[in-house]
């Protein structure tokens, strides 16, 4: 790439500031590799100038983890031999850990041949949704290099978020409030092959007609295969497995490895297949594909946010934004179909009309009460990291309405007694509230940063009640309807069956028929529960309950008594205190009014 000279360059030189420190963001294209080459190739040609004292952090998701730290284990060996310091590959959640281990009675404390050296360069993969993790990481990141420059003049940091799209505000922003100006990098990858667009019209099922026309002018012994984006797993508009089987098609949803690869097809594949693919899939390697590939770009990506007319996070269709849109066509050099046989459906006049559509971010929306009590974690580290006038200056702006939901978050987080404000030089300042255990902060990356999950999950119960919240607070997180989805009237035969199908199964059993929640425990249990549910669970009674003996989910004997239900639902209450509603229904006999 022509701009890792340049890279390297800003990494060893010295800023015009009073202290050692600079930011940048590195931008290159899609479906690259860039997670994988530039870090690699940043640390080898610090190694080979001779600057063996500077450290190279890489921070990426934690799905992303697994296959980087096979890459960067090959360094190892190299770093050891030169004397230098190994690339080290974090999730945003071990890099957390990192940095706070590195606070200590109110300083700093780093190895020089340590992750965390006097010289250190942070590369930090942007996660395009801006989770919590993710932007935790980044500001505690940003703190970090700001303070310990101010505090130890020997020390040298150097910071750079990657992404293929351009700097975000948010980075751009949070730099600006300590006056400090962001060094662009821009990387390029010639490619002169042209994909082939396909206009089609805004109907739903016109992607769809369009691809049988367009495989009627290609050459009948060449497989096809289609990407249909789609947060639902749902079959396509008008798909009718007799017609399309006719014409050689099968539907199948597409998944992953558990290492976060494309799948690698044990035997070729035979007739032509589309993959519903959920919208922000993206992956390590390349699908394999032979013959044609034609690609059903989405107008909507499904998303939490949160309502301001019911104050409320809520699951909606979202129109996709610019920066999801140019997700879905990295799709285009994601496979090994050669790009002159890929064919792209568009709605030309729709997708112009979202170009300047922003992205969504969860810390702006259903992770951000997760993302304020986040940083109550930070107690011992200067107090500006945990500022919530600053706080609102960064994520408000000028944003009224986005102002009045932290304002909300804030004292909803207060009044439940999670958090309290200490006053400050800065003003206000975020802390974990007394009587809050520090497991609070161990157990926010395992429910996806809800801090309600967290407060039910804290609230002091017997081993039995612990166990059944624990099982709750794991499905709710993952989301009930990934775990387990059926389709409910209302009192009919299979709603019976399927509540006392649950009322026979687990510690939970009479609580099946007070709701759906309680009885989709139940079916998940009997139903050799799903892997994920399972390590979830597993994970979070390893903070909860280190020393309990584990309980496997087949052998759970007994129900919970009248009083231990009694405490269950006084918990919950106190987690879903502004998630209460009062309905009545009417007077028939079969519900209390």
């Amino acid at each position: 790439m022509n701009s890792m000279a340049a890279v390297l360059n800003w990494v060893v030189s010295s800023p015009t500031r009073p202290h050692d420190v600079a930011f940048a963001h590195i931008q290159g294209p899609a479906a690259i590799g860039k997670s994988l080459i530039i870090p690699n190739r940043l640390w080898l040609f610090i190694m080979l100038s001779g600057r063996t004292n500077i450290s190279v952090v890489h921070v990426v998701s934690r799905s992303n983890l697994s296959i980087l730290s096979v890459y960067g284990a090959q360094c190892v060996s190299e770093a050891v031999a030169g004397g230098g310091i190994p690339l080290t590959t974090l999730d945003y959640q071990q890099f957390l850990r990192l940095l706070k281990q590195s606070r200590q009675n109110g300083s700093w404390n780093v190895d020089p041949m340590g992750p965390l050296s006097p010289r250190t360069f942070f590369i930090i993969d942007i996660d395009k949704d801006f989770s919590a993790p993710f932007f935790l990481a980044l500001y505690a990141a940003i703190e970090f290099s700001l303070s310990i420059t101010e505090k130890q003049p020997q020390a040298t940091m150097r910071l750079a978020t990657m992404s293929s799209d351009p700097i975000d505000f948010l980075y751009y922003r949070l730099l600006c409030l300590s006056d400090l100006d962001v060094t662009r990098f821009v990387s390029s990858v010639t490619r002169f092959e042209p994909w082939q667009k396909v206009p089609v019209g805004s109907g739903e099922e016109d992607p769809f007609k369009a691809i049988i026309s367009t495989q009627e002018q290609l050459n009948p012994d060449f497989q096809q295969t289609a990407v249909y984006f789609q947060d639902t797993p749902v079959l396509p508009p008008r798909w009718k497995e007799d017609e399309w089987e006719a014409w050689g098609w099968s539907s199948e949803q597409f998944q992953l490895d558990r290492h976060g690869n494309f799948p690698v097809e044990s035997e070729p594949q035979t007739g032509h297949t589309m993959f519903n693919v959920p919208c922000g899939t993206r992956g390590f390697g390349k699908l394999q594909v032979s013959g044609y590939l034609h690609i059903i770009l989405s107008k909507t990506r499904q998303r939490p946010i949160f309502d301001m007319e019911t104050r409320q996070v809520v699951h909606v269709d979202l129109h996709v934004s610019q920066s999801e849109i140019c997700q879905q066509l990295s799709w285009v050099d994601r496979t090994t179909c050669p790009r002159s046989r890929v064919y792209v459906y568009i709605d030309t006049e729709y997708m112009e009309n979202q170009m300047e559509h922003p992205r969504r971010k969860d810390v702006l929306n259903h992770q951000l009460a997760g993302f304020i009590a986040g940083l109550g974690q930070f107690g011992g580290w200067p107090s500006r990291i945990r500022s919530l006038p600053r706080l609102v200056t960064l994520l408000a702006h000028e944003d009224e309405s986005i102002k009045g939901i932290i304002d909300q978050t804030v004292q909803r987080l207060e009044l439940q007694g999670l958090l309290r404000m200490e006053e400050s030089e800065m003003g206000p300042v975020i802390s974990l509230h007394d009587s809050i255990p520090n497991t609070f902060f161990a157990l926010l990356p395992l429910i996806d940063y809800d801090t309600r999950l967290a407060y039910l999950l804290v609230q002091p119960s017997d081993p039995m009640t612990t166990w059944l919240k624990i099982q709750v607070a794991a499905m709710l997180a993952i989301g009930q309807d990934k775990l387990l989805s059926f389709q409910r009237g209302l009192y009919n035969p299979e709603d019976r069956l399927y509540v006392e199908i649950a009322m026979k199964t687990g510690y939970g059993a009479n609580l099946a028929h007070v709701g759906a929640l309680w009885m989709i425990l139940g079916l998940l249990k009997k139903g050799k529960f799903e892997a994920e549910w399972e390590k979830r669970c597993i994970s979070i009674r390893n903070i909860l309950s280190p020393g309990q003996p584990r309980v496997d989910i087949l052998d759970e004997i007994g129900t919970l008594t009248e009083d231990q239900v009694e405490a269950l639902h006084w918990d919950c209450l106190r987690a879903f205190t502004f998630q209460i509603g009062v309905v009545n229904h009417p007077g028939d006999g079969r519900f209390p009014t």
